[in-house]
């Protein structure tokens, strides 16, 4: 019996590898990764992607998502959990971040599902839970900026690209090549002109903009647009 199938082949030559899209960011707020680029002045911060925790009129906290070591944090029951060099500032200072529902004990809400804390008793019942890597981040460090110097930064320098984090960013499998991610050749194309995270989620903010966002992100994350589909006449 011949049976005739009708297969869509992708048409490789009819357009090049769309970039993905996200969210690019006016200004620092919790939720937010500044990116360092390629000719940033600190070398300490070379090749860097920090997750901004927090924001005010006291300074800025944030953490380094792509400096793992190849150490265990203490008491972790899971050996694939990885200390993180979250920055160089306070490196005897632990620090959590957490994906789903927020702990019980003093955290943080960096955004929509991924919190943060320095607690003693909540990082310890994180550890307990039996996290793996994809829920739970130990980073030993945290990078600061004083009142004011980090908008002052951006004001003066070009040193940052600032977008707005995704959870599967924060809680990558392969957080090495995270920075190659956004400033290698297959680096995202930013959307510009959204407003910052402000302490609130991105996802809480009501209006066309979130739903217009979020479309542009699923229409680029769908893959190729139906015009570079062809179908194929297969006979077995």
């Amino acid at each position: 019996m011949r049976i005739a199938l009708i297969l869509p082949t992708l048409l490789l030559t009819a357009a090049p590898c769309v970039p993905a899209v996200q969210l690019a960011a006016r200004g620092p707020a919790p939720g937010v990764l500044l990116v360092a680029r390629r000719d940033i002045p600190d070398p300490r911060f070379q090749q860097t992607v920090i997750l901004v925790l927090a924001h005010d009129e006291r300074g800025t906290l944030g953490l380094v998502l792509n400096r793992p070591t190849d150490a265990s944090p203490p008491e972790a029951p899971d050996s694939r959990l990885r200390l993180f060099i979250g920055g160089p500032v306070a490196p005897e200072r632990i620090i959590v971040l957490g994906r789903g529902d927020p702990p019980v004990g003093p955290h943080l809400t960096v955004f929509a599902g991924v919190w943060s804390s320095a607690d003693q008793g909540v990082i310890d019942a994180a550890l307990r839970a039996s996290p793996v890597p994809e829920s739970l981040k130990v980073f030993r460090g945290h990078a600061a900026w004083g009142p004011g110097q980090l908008d002052a930064e951006l004001a003066r320098t070009d040193a940052w690209a600032l977008f707005l984090a995704e959870a599967d960013d924060v809680f990558t499998r392969d957080p090495e090549s995270l920075w190659d991610r956004f400033m290698g050749p297959n680096r995202p194309i930013p959307v510009r002109g959204l407003p910052s995270r402000s302490a609130r989620p991105f996802e809480r903010h009501e209006g066309g903009l979130a739903r217009r966002s979020a479309r542009v992100l699923e229409r680029a994350k769908a893959g190729p647009a139906l015009s570079q589909v062809r179908f194929t006449r297969i006979v077995v």
